[in-house]
């Protein structure tokens, strides 16, 4: 199935670059990431999944959130500030987009990004 979405490709990329890194960053050796893309009426919708550590409840909340900073380590030890999340946040946004986050602690992150599939909305 061919989905065409419209969005601007510097910004988008790198959105879903971070959104995939973070995915592997946050695996552990042997487990899964998955990228899927599929669309409905209105959007196409890019989601990210893995069976990493996941994210607590808590920190979901802080995600997106301006000047919310955390530092959070990866499965090999790797640090992030959660700095990125916010960026990729306001990029989806600036492109009409939608994000969501739905994660539980030691089962894994579902990241879904929506985009219009047409220019004009």
């Amino acid at each position: 199935m061919e989905v065409i979405a419209y969005f601007d490709e510097l910004s988008m990329h790198a959105v879903f670059r971070n959104i995939i890194i973070n995915a592997i960053k946050f695996t552990p050796e042997n487990g899964k990431v998955k990228i899927t893309i599929n669309s409905d009426e209105e959007f196409a919708l890019v989601v990210v999944s893995d069976t990493g550590i996941g994210i607590p409840e808590d920190v979901i909340k802080k995600v997106f959130v301006r000047n919310e900073h955390f530092i959070s380590r990866g499965t090999n030890n790797e640090k992030g500030s959660g700095l990125g999340s916010f960026i990729i946040r306001d990029f989806v946004r600036k492109n009409n987009g939608r994000i969501e986050v739905k994660s539980k602690p030691k089962e894994g992150t579902i990241i879904r990004v929506s985009l219009p599939l047409n220019f004009l909305k």
